[in-house]
C-alpha cells in the first residue's frame, strides 16, 4: 500500500470514528459468550461488543463470527456496540424457549423441550422407524429344522420402540 493510499484509507476512517456504523475485525469471538472483541481499521479497539442488539436476554438468534474475519458494528442509543453484519460465521444458536438449534462446523445439533417431527410431505421418521421395529420383531428364519420363532430379545425392541416415541411424534 503506498503512503497516499494509507493516508486515505486513515482520512477516512476518522470520518467514522463517531459514526453509528463501522467495520472491524475480530479480535476474540468468545464462542461461549454473548459479545465478541474487535479493533477498527484505524487500530482502536473494542471489547464486550454484543453479538445481537437486544440487551436483555441471550435468546432469540446469536451469530457467532469467526476469528479474523469482518464484522459490522452499530452503536446503540443506550451505549454499547453491536454486530449487525458478518464476513464469516463460525456459528448460529437459535433459541426458541428452552429448544436450541446449533449449527457449527461439527454440524447441525438439536436440544428439544418437546418432541421432534421430521417429515416430507409422505412420510414421516417415526413411522418409517416404527415400521422397522415390527419387522424385526417379526422376523422368523427358515431352519433345517423348519421356521424359527420370534426373536429371543424381542423385549429390546419394545423397549426401542418406546424411546423412539419418546423421542417422535
Amino acid at each position: 500500500m503506498t503512503q497516499e493510499e494509507r493516508r486515505i484509507i486513515e482520512a477516512l476512517a476518522g470520518l467514522g470514528k463517531n459514526a453509528p456504523v463501522f467495520l472491524a475485525e475480530v479480535t476474540d469471538n468468545h464462542p461461549d459468550e454473548s459479545f465478541i472483541d474487535v479493533k477498527d481499521f484505524v487500530g482502536d479497539t473494542y471489547n464486550n461488543v454484543r453479538k445481537k442488539a437486544d440487551i436483555v436476554s441471550d435468546t432469540g438468534v446469536i451469530i457467532t463470527p469467526a476469528l479474523g474475519s469482518t464484522v459490522a458494528i452499530m452503536k446503540m442509543a443506550e451505549g454499547g456496540f453491536f454486530v449487525f453484519s458478518w464476513s464469516k460465521i463460525e456459528s448460529v444458536k437459535w433459541y426458541v424457549g428452552d429448544s436450541l438449534l446449533n449449527i457449527d462446523k461439527t454440524g447441525l445439533h438439536i436440544q428439544l423441550s418437546g418432541k421432534c417431527k421430521l417429515s416430507n410431505s409422505g412420510q414421516d421418521l417415526k413411522s418409517i422407524m416404527d415400521e422397522l421395529i415390527e419387522a424385526i420383531k417379526a422376523i422368523t428364519v427358515t431352519t433345517s429344522t423348519g421356521p424359527s420363532g420370534p426373536p429371543i430379545n424381542s423385549q429390546t425392541f419394545v423397549t426401542i420402540a418406546q424411546k423412539i416415541n419418546n423421542l417422535f411424534e
